[in-house]
């Protein structure tokens, strides 16, 4: 089996085929230098020579079914994740960053017989060969820049970006037979911001929360997180980490159409959110302690930051059992609909590593 895409969503199916097929070979595609996905975390240096690392992507998880709840026990005995109290009674953080159970899943794949992880491999193409009935994978090798050709039998497609027209799909339409996507599919975007503050370490502990959300927050602020507060974090002492996201409206007015997207005019952006990030900071402060000294601030494009709620499929995913295909990613929102994030992602790819398993068990479609 040939999985695209080691986030999430892709990361899980590809450990739980492992596990209820014993025999199976199952090999892992990804376009990075690791793991991560909407969990991935972003390295920075400080002028000091220091380095932090900020969850720039999701800031926590959240767990609304048993379902969920379940794999983040399995993550939390592993000690990849913790639930954090302060940003509300169902959330969780990966422990010692989100990165950490894509982390968990890759040394899992990894370390089963039959897993292999490829990272660095940017897939371009994939068809299915009716003669064979192998599915034909071809991507470029991104350190030597050698194309590469692979067959599997079966084939999980773990982004819908992969499918719908766009610079990164890999499936043309005239292969999508029952995995037809509708082309609305919509995704909102996020301008993100990383802030870094030295406060004095002897001075009294700030007194803002940890995550503000609105109305306590300016515009075109939508989230607020101190990120160095997470449990299992080991933030350098005097050093204070934030991650902010904004409206999908402020986003829009701000990306350019570059690929990958790009912001407008990326230090005027940083401006105008570090000023608005430290306002709110200080108004939860109270005055208890000196304003803090800003030692790094940057801003970024996230440009699929989430499916929008129209966007977000009644199912759990995807799958062509003729052809030994299946889709799953955080676009799938479970029978209601109402998954979103992490959860969706996560039980998407266990979804569809049960119903293919049983598929090539049975050797039917």
């Amino acid at each position: 089996v040939g999985v695209v895409g080691a986030g999430i969503s892709g990361l899980l199916c590809a450990q739980r085929l492992l596990v209820a097929a014993p025999g199976l070979s199952v090999t892992v595609f990804e376009w990075g230098r690791g793991p991560g996905g909407r969990t991935a975390r972003r390295r920075v240096s400080l002028a000091d020579g220091g380095e932090v690392s900020f969850d720039h992507a999701t800031p926590f998880f959240t767990a609304s079914s048993p379902d969920f709840g379940a794999v983040l026990r399995e993550w939390e005995l592993a000690g990849a994740a913790a639930r954090w109290p302060e940003a509300g009674n169902d959330a969780w953080v990966g422990s010692p960053s989100n990165h950490a159970p894509c982390r968990l899943l890759s040394e899992q794949v990894a370390a089963h017989a039959g897993g292999e992880l490829r990272y660095g491999r940017h897939v371009r193409a994939a068809r299915h060969d009716a003669a064979s009935g192998e599915w034909v994978v071809r991507a470029t090798n991104r350190a030597d820049g050698a194309d590469e050709e692979h067959r599997f039998d079966a084939l999980v497609l773990s982004d819908k970006l992969l499918l719908l027209p766009n610079p990164y799909a890999i499936l043309p339409p005239d292969e999508w037979g029952p995995l037809a996507l509708p082309r609305s599919l919509a995704s909102s975007g996020t301008v993100v911001l990383m802030l870094a503050l030295e406060r004095d370490p002897t001075a009294a502990a700030p007194a803002s929360a940890a995550v503000l959300r609105p109305p306590a927050l300016p515009a075109p602020l939508t989230l607020l997180v101190r990120d160095s507060s997470k449990p299992g974090r080991l933030p350098r002492d005097g050093v204070e980490l934030w991650v902010a996201h904004t409206t999908a409206e402020y986003a829009a007015a701000h990306l350019r159409g570059d690929d990958p997207p790009d912001l407008d005019d990326p230090p005027a952006v940083a401006a105008e959110l570090q000023a608005a990030a430290l306002a709110a900071i200080a108004a939860g402060d109270e005055g208890s302690c000196a304003a803090p000294r800003v030692l790094h601030a940057q801003a970024f494009a996230w440009d699929h930051a989430q499916p929008t709620r129209e966007s977000t499929l009644a199912a759990s995913h995807l799958l062509d059992g003729a052809r030994r295909v299946g889709v799953c990613g955080d676009f799938f929102g479970g029978a209601d609909g109402d998954r979103r994030g992490v959860e969706a992602a996560a039980l998407s790819g266990v979804a569809l590593a049960q119903a293919m398993a049983a598929l090539l068990d049975g050797g039917g479609a």
